[in-house]
């Protein structure tokens, strides 16, 4: 099989790098569209770089076992099950990010860190599950959905804004030490 040079890729459609297990790392510097269930379930996935990436559907980065590091700083909206169970990813910055669906980092056990300056609506479950996380700034946040940080047993602290317009109508921070 011939590959063509990837790094010069800029729009893929749904399914691309869908269950390929063997793919270590994702570096697509110039790809700004991405369609659903773009790279889900690549079990060896430890490095995703698309500095680019402007639109991807939902799906995108879904069961990714061995995620470690993510590269996404252009990317403003992310819908559901984005980043659900990256079971060891660690640290999260999305800093042009202003919107995500339900199930953003559901299931990232290892997530400590994150840095979403800009995000203003975070969706039903958005950092549930996510038991490591200890610290929660979100400076910008205007509304939060259902059970958004449900299981958070190990968050100290959490900064969010005064005037929020949204809170959701089921337990944002159910079973959360801090609450």
């Amino acid at each position: 099989v011939n590959i063509p040079d990837l790094s010069l890729v800029e729009s893929v459609g749904n399914n691309c790098f869908y269950n390929c297990y063997s793919l270590n790392e994702l570096n697509l510097p110039k790809l700004n569209t991405a369609g659903t269930y773009f790279c889900n379930y690549n079990y060896s996935m430890s490095k995703i770089n698309l500095p680019l990436l402007q639109n991807v559907g939902d799906n995108s980065f879904n069961q990714l076992n061995s995620l470690k590091t993510v590269n996404l700083e252009s990317l403003e909206i992310l819908y559901d099950n984005a980043f659900h169970s990256a079971f060891p990813l660690e640290t999260i910055e999305l800093p042009a990010l202003i919107n995500t669906g339900d199930y953003f980092c559901r299931g990232c056990y290892k997530l400590n860190n994150m840095n979403l300056p800009l995000l203003e609506v975070a969706g039903n479950y958005f950092f549930a599950d996510c038991y490591s996380l200890k610290s929660v700034k979100l400076p910008s946040l205007q509304s939060v959905g259902d059970y958004a940080f449900y299981n958070g047993r190990n968050i100290e602290y959490a900064d969010l804004p005064e005037l929020m317009t949204t809170w959701s109508f089921t337990a944002p921070f159910f079973n959360c030490s801090i609450i």
